[in-house]
C-alpha cells in the first residue's frame, strides 16, 4: 500500500532531513492502517520540511546582513569607544538581625533603594531582611578594583567587617593611599 503525498512546496534534492522525513512517513501510515495515522505522518513531515527550509533561508540572509553591517559597525564602534569610565563604588548594608551585606554599584542611592524595597532588583539575601541600614561606602577606581575588594570582604568574618566599618576606609595591602 503505497501513500500518496501532496506537498505544496518543492523539495530541493540538497535537503537531507526533508528528505529522510519523507522517507519514514508512509512507513508510520502503513503501521497505523488509517486514514487518521497517515494524516498525523504527513503534517509532520511537511513541519519538520518547513523548518529545514526557514534555517537554510534564516542562515543565508544573516550572512548577507552581516556583510551590509559589517562597514556601518566601524562608524558605531568608534562612539563607544569615547564613553568616559563611570564610577564605581563598593558599599556595605547592616540588616536587623545584624547581617552586613556588601556590594558595588555606580550609584549607591539607587542600589539602597532597590534592595530596601525588596523587589526583582534588590538582592535576594535582603528580602525580608527587615530595615536596612547603609553603614559603609567608599569610592573605587574602577569596576575591577571594586570587585576585588567586594570579594575580599566578602571573605571577611563578621568581627573584621565591624572593624572594617569602624574604621570607615577599606585598603588592600597593595593599596597605597
Amino acid at each position: 500500500m503505497a501513500v500518496i503525498i501532496k506537498m505544496k512546496s518543492v523539495i530541493k534534492p540538497t535537503t537531507k532531513p526533508a528528505v529522510k522525513a519523507l522517507a519514514v512517513a508512509p512507513k508510520k501510515a502503513a503501521k497505523a492502517g488509517s486514514k487518521l495515522a497517515s494524516k498525523k505522518a504527513v503534517k509532520k513531515v511537511l513541519k519538520k520540511e518547513s523548518k529545514v527550509e526557514l534555517k537554510t533561508e534564516s542562515r543565508k540572509t544573516s550572512s548577507k546582513t552581516k556583510k551590509k553591517t559589517s562597514s556601518k559597525s566601524s562608524s558605531k564602534t568608534s562612539t563607544k569607544t569615547l564613553k568616559t569610565a563611570s564610577e564605581w563604588f563598593l558599599y556595605m548594608v547592616e540588616c536587623a538581625d545584624g547581617r552586613v551585606y556588601t556590594g558595588i554599584t555606580t550609584d549607591v542611592e539607587r542600589r539602597f533603594v532597590e534592595h530596601s524595597k525588596g523587589g526583582v532588583k534588590g538582592a535576594k539575601a535582603l528580602r525580608g531582611k527587615g530595615p536596612l541600614t547603609l553603614v559603609f561606602q567608599q569610592k573605587m577606581l574602577n569596576r575591577s578594583d571594586a570587585s576585588i575588594a567586594e570579594s575580599a570582604i566578602k571573605k571577611l568574618s563578621k568581627q573584621q567587617k565591624l572593624l572594617l566599618i569602624a574604621k570607615g576606609l577599606y585598603q588592600p595591602l597593595d593599596y597605597n593611599l
